[in-house]
């Protein structure tokens, strides 16, 4: 009876280590340098599409079932997005900074600021948070939140 009961119990070790171990990956990876260096690159490339109205270059980033929560609260999918692209005012310098990224398998979360100057003395600094998926051999945009920063 005895052995049984240690048996139970090296058993129930033996399943709950390796359910741990099966999990590890699904823990979030703080970025490594190339991480953040890749994903601040990826970044640096919406900008530019948004900017240059390259809005091919921007289907490419963004995933089909994209969606934008910006600064005031308006969620915009991607059609939308696409849209805004073709006839955005790209007057302003925008500036990435601060650029964190956690990696969770194939999803990596990306949070940073944007500092944007406008025409004048003018300048905005948003928060945000954007949400990638591995996809087709690449990351896509699958959800991004901006947050206004008060002067």
């Amino acid at each position: 009876m005895r052995d049984v009961r240690g048996m139970a119990r090296a058993l129930r070790f033996a399943i709950w280590t390796g359910a741990l171990l099966a999990a590890a990956p699904a823990f979030a990876a703080p970025g490594s340098a190339r991480d953040v260096a890749d994903f601040t690159a990826l970044e640096a490339q919406w900008l530019h599409a948004i900017a240059a109205h390259d809005t091919a270059a921007l289907s490419r980033i963004l995933a089909p079932d994209f969606r934008d929560t910006a600064w005031n609260g308006r969620v915009r999918d991607r059609a939308a997005m696409l849209a805004r692209a073709q006839s955005a005012n790209t007057a302003a310098d925008q500036r990435l900074s601060d650029i964190e990224v956690r990696r969770y398998g194939k999803v990596a979360i990306v949070t940073g600021q944007n500092n944007v100057g406008g025409i004048g003395p003018h300048q905005t600094a948003i928060r945000f948070t954007d949400v990638f998926v591995w996809r087709q051999g690449r990351w896509q945009a699958a959800s991004a939140q901006e947050t206004l920063i008060s002067p």
